[in-house]
């Protein structure tokens, strides 16, 4: 049931921007539609700085004169409302600092019931986040690329798991994956739910595929539909049992031509050759897809051993092969105690896959992933990554690595450019998010900072990762208030209780809570359950210079990946005056 906002005597549809009254109907353009929204979300006279604001409505930074554009959106805005700044009813102005909406809005259902404050921003917020996906702001000439989804394959009848779903759709990604992505921009699969194919993202274009299975072969059929459902192009295929089987990669070959033929673009083809499996092994590579989607440890290993399975009988097949390399770089992060041995295993796949296939992007993506946070070789990193990104403009895991990249060599544009790409390419994904919240620290750019990290935690308020990157943007404003009462969440506490709300941090505050977190996580180091990079960051956090120096110096012995930030970490500020600090960054090169 579609809710929508009452304001005063004018109701909102806050997902098309309309705007009524009576007979009165106007579609708000995007950036007062935007403004609005931000208004609305922060509730009754509740200030809404033009930082926040202009960081809402021109997040890529490529508006010049934002004041002038941003008095130029209020302007209009209140046109459209017939609200007048000198006497205001809607909004009003505060001189120098932002703007608060001074009428109530109240979220109406179809029997115009309220519904609570802190439900009605909860559920602005989410709408937001639709719009700012929707209605990504872009320069003025350039051309926008329509968002195709490539949905969960289903089956029929719907409880039998066929071994050709994952492994087919994996390949149509990796196909589509190609485009460029001024073409054409690929959604990631991370950003809809294989569990719940109903739940349909925020696309132009959906590619729906299901498989339907007899004795004797199984029919599978997909069909390209716009927004409103209206089919565009359809196409049917039979994978028969025995000698006349398909190879599923021939398959996804001849949709993605047929479709970029629909839509008037280009796709690059591969030129290696395509494999035939197995049905056991296909059922084998199919499982493993399955079970890397999940993000378990334990789950990882165990597609691992699927992996293993398929290039036993198939032992030059790319895709098995790169996805292990992929594995292990993923295997670094939950097994801290194995991770050279994971490094070595990655970097050993990449180029056996890379040897057999030059145009495997994952395999490109993981020499890069070692490369960078193993070797420290950032030339060599470099050059995987613009390789990856060669073949398959729309792979968000390389314009996120690149991002980081970019980050490591303090280039804070070109980092958040890649970011904000993986963003619109994953824009469900909590880690592209919470990657693009702290490049955006990195960048000093806390303003922006605060509001991507408090925009996603409206909608996964679970992520830690994320509620520490809202925690640091905070306290380099030296908003302690707001930086404890989110640290406390971290550890686990509320955020929002009454009696919290009455009490103001100071920095004295936060350090004390940072130093009670570091008593508990000192000791994890030793059974590589923390790494000392992480300890440094808390160290300095807590006030403790020192300390961040010892354990900097234990993560540089360590070989720690994460110290190719160490150079552009705003947590480490503190520390750039010591000559301790600097010997340190200066031992960051590449490992022979």
């Amino acid at each position: 049931m579609k809710s929508k906002i009452q304001l005063g005597p004018w109701v909102l549809d806050p997902e098309s921007g309309e705007l009524t009254q009576l007979e009165q109907k106007i579609i708000l353009p995007r950036q007062q539609h935007q403004l609005l929204m931000a208004l609305v979300s922060a509730g009754r006279n509740t200030l809404v700085s033009r930082e926040n604001i202009i960081a809402a409505l021109w997040p890529d930074g490529r508006v010049v004169e934002f004041d002038q554009s941003l008095n130029a959106s209020m302007r209009k805005l209140r046109r459209a409302l017939n609200d007048n700044s000198d006497n205001p009813v809607f909004i009003e102005t505060v001189t120098g600092k932002g703007y608060r909406l001074i009428v109530e809005p109240v979220i109406l259902d179809t029997n115009k019931t309220f519904i609570s404050n802190r439900l009605m921003a909860l559920v602005v917020l989410i709408m937001l986040f639709v719009i700012y996906l929707v209605y990504w702001p872009r320069g003025p000439m350039e051309k926008v690329s329509p968002v195709l989804a490539v949905m969960p394959v289903t089956t029929v009848p719907a409880d039998n798991l066929d071994p050709l779903a994952h492994s087919l759709r994996e390949e149509l990604l990796n196909q589509f994956s190609r485009a460029s992505t001024q073409d054409l921009i690929i959604l990631a699969p991370g950003s809809m739910s294989s569990s719940d194919p109903s739940k349909k993202p925020t696309a132009a274009i959906y590619l729906y595929t299901s498989i339907s299975q007899d004795p004797i072969n199984k029919r599978i059929h997909l069909r390209l539909v716009n927004r409103a459902e209206k089919q565009i192009w359809s196409e049917s295929f039979d994978w028969l049992k025995g000698g006349g089987t398909r190879s599923y990669q021939s398959i996804a070959t001849q949709v993605t031509q047929s479709i970029a033929q629909t839509l008037k673009i280009v796709i690059p083809q591969s030129s290696e050759p395509m494999q035939v499996l197995t049905e056991e092994r296909l059922a084998d590579f199919n499982h493993g897809l399955y079970l890397v989607e999940s993000g378990q440890p334990t789950d990882l290993r165990k597609a691992v051993e699927k992996f293993q399975r398929v290039l036993d009988d198939h032992p030059d097949f790319v895709p098995a092969i790169a996805k292990l390399a992929h594995l292990y770089t993923k295997l670094v992060s939950v097994e801290a105690s194995k991770r050279l041995e994971h490094f070595k295993q990655a970097q050993e796949y990449a180029q056996r896959a890379l040897s057999l296939e030059q145009n495997s992007t994952q395999a490109w993506v993981a020499l890069a992933y070692v490369q960078l946070y193993h070797s420290w070789n950032f030339t060599l990193a470099k050059t995987s990554l613009e390789k990856a990104i060669a073949i398959s403009p729309n792979d968000a895991q390389a314009r996120s690595l690149y991002a980081a990249w970019y980050a490591s060599q303090a280039d804070a544009k070109s980092s958040i450019e890649q970011a904000r790409m993986a963003k619109r390419i994953d824009p469900g994904s909590m880690t592209v998010n919470a990657d693009l919240c702290w490049y955006l620290n990195f960048a000093k750019q806390f303003e922006q900072a605060e509001a991507e990290c408090s925009l996603m935690l409206t909608l996964q308020p679970s992520s830690t990762w994320m509620r520490l990157g809202l925690v640091e943007a905070y306290a380099q404003k030296a908003n302690w208030t707001q930086a404890t009462r989110h640290l406390k969440v971290v550890l686990g506490g509320r955020n929002g209780s009454e009696q919290d709300q009455q009490v103001n941090y100071t920095e004295g505050d936060l350090q004390s809570l940072y130093q009670q977190w570091l008593s508990k996580l000192e000791p994890a180091y030793e059974i590589g359950k923390i790494d000392a990079y992480f300890l440094a960051t808390l160290q300095a956090a807590a006030g403790n210079t020192q300390q961040s120096i010892d354990w900097l110096q234990t993560a540089l012995q360590d070989g720690n990946g994460f110290m190719v930030f160490a150079n552009v970490d705003p947590r480490f500020d503190s520390l750039r005056t010591r000559d301790e600090f600097y010997s340190i960054l200066q031992n960051i090169k590449p490992n022979q």
